[in-house]
């Protein structure tokens, strides 16, 4: 307990930082800080209603300062005079990369809101208020499909998909908890394939298990057994190789032969080995991790 008491000190202070910034400053994002006081009190210390407190304010600041940061959407920051000397293409270029910054900050802000109102969702499902929960998780989704399409590297896309995949997973916990267990099975395999189409191997495995003890619950036990084993290869396989890549920096500060002289005993540990001698020679990207095993 001492921990978290420092923990939220620290973040204070954090917070008393930021205060003191210029109020038009859109980096001044006190919001940042108030959500983690805010989840700090929720999932650590499960103090509801000073989480709740935390996250009406976080919200509230994002209200406040949204004239500075759409103002800074706007803004160019080089002057005319550097602008004058620019050839067309280089013009070009700097627009481009105006607008790039523009999807990133408002992909940025849009998911920061759309956790807190996520995070308002569980305090209320926490309490037994299912259908302010149900709200909260509902403005978080409509803010996510309010966004335009693609974006630069398709980040609205990807903001989408995982604040639907967030929304539907909670939304399918109420909804069990109601004793909707069909409505939130079909929830659940609708954030499964979402999770699973952006590559987050540990919530897929997560909402695995919770489809896997719906279907027990109601007496399937094929599909239990199924959707929890296939909740642990993926788990096992998506924390397996972060194990060797880890060491990827060292592999890659060496020589390709002590690469080469390594001997993993599992088949998911060659797949990595094999991965690395790829990247070591140029010829392939950082890796995320190994394919995910079809259901």
């Amino acid at each position: 307990m001492a921990s978290f008491d420092e923990a939220e000190e620290n973040f204070l202070a954090a917070l008393d930082i930021r205060t003191t910034l210029p109020e038009e400053m859109p980096e001044r994002k006190l919001e940042n800080t108030l959500s983690d006081l805010g989840r700090m009190s929720l999932y650590q210390r499960g103090d509801l209603n000073k989480a709740r407190n935390y996250f009406q304010r976080a919200l509230a600041n994002m209200d406040t300062s949204a004239p500075a940061r759409q103002k800074a959407l706007t803004d160019d920051p080089w002057p005319s005079a550097l602008k004058a000397g620019m050839t067309p293409e280089q013009l070009a270029a700097h627009q481009v990369s105006l607008a790039q910054n523009r999807d990133l900050s408002v992909a940025t802000d849009t998911i920061s809101r759309c956790i807190v109102l996520a995070d308002l969702g569980d305090v209320a499902q926490e309490l037994g208020d299912f259908k302010t929960a149900l709200s909260f998780y509902e403005r978080a989704r409509q803010l996510v499909e309010a966004l335009p399409q693609g974006g630069y590297l398709n980040i609205f896309e990807l903001v989408r998909a995982q604040i639907r995949a967030r929304s539907l997973s909670e939304v399918a916990f109420v909804h069990a908890e109601s004793g909707e267990v069909d409505r939130a099975l079909k929830e659940l395999n609708e954030t499964i394939a979402i999770q699973r189409s952006i590559g987050k191997d540990e919530n897929t495995a997560q909402s695995l298990q919770q489809a896997g003890s719906l279907a027990y619950d109601t007496g399937d036990n094929e599909t239990a057994r199924h959707d929890v084993e296939l909740a642990r290869r993926i788990f096992a396989a998506a924390n397996g190789c972060k194990m060797w890549f880890r060491r990827l920096i060292f592999w890659r500060s060496s020589p390709v032969t002590r690469v080469n002289s390594m001997r993993p005993r599992t088949t998911l540990g060659r797949h990595c080995i094999s991965l690395a001698r790829q990247v070591i020679l140029g010829r392939w990207p950082v890796p995320r991790g190994p394919s995910r095993p079809s259901a």
